[in-house]
């Protein structure tokens, strides 16, 4: 019964960071749900084995590489959702910036990170890259999916 107010048939849905992990879990409980789901990653090997990945539960995603970064190809992902769909419905802003860091080198445990510490920059991390993720990919995706969004001006 409460399943049924989830259903979001005929609504297309884009997900950034949609080829693996949280991401690729909304994709498909947004595919389950009924909408058209489109994978958005900078990764083009990681869309493929993701779209597999729900092709073989019975989904069919679209998929697009984008890095949320940069400007430009989330301008050029939004027009062409746009052309090929009419307009976005659901943004899922997943893409960011993972981790493990090994934390006992003689045992080899690891476990994952987000962001922050001194051994985390110590891995090539800065903090800009970090913010250009989770800050300026999540508002450049936004602005321009905003013309699209439906229901928003």
């Amino acid at each position: 019964m409460y399943l049924e107010k989830f259903k979001v048939p005929g609504r297309v849905a884009l997900v950034t960071g949609g080829a693996r992990g949280i991401g690729l879990g909304c994709v498909e409980a947004l595919a389950e749900a009924g909408a058209t789901t489109i994978i958005a990653d900078q990764d083009a090997g990681l869309l493929e084995a993701g779209r597999d990945e729900l092709r073989a539960r019975g989904y069919d995603p679209g998929m697009v590489v984008m890095d949320v970064t940069k400007s430009a190809g989330v301008n050029r992902v939004a027009d062409d959702v746009m052309r090929r769909h009419g307009r976005i419905d659901i943004l899922v802003n997943s893409a960011g910036i993972a981790t493990a860091l090994t934390v006992n080198p003689a045992l080899g445990a690891t476990v994952p990170f987000a962001c922050g510490g001194p051994a985390f920059y110590k891995q090539g991390h800065s903090l800009t890259r970090v913010a250009n993720f989770s800050i300026a990919g999540a508002y450049d995706v936004i602005v321009p999916a905003r013309r699209a969004l439906q229901g928003f001006s």
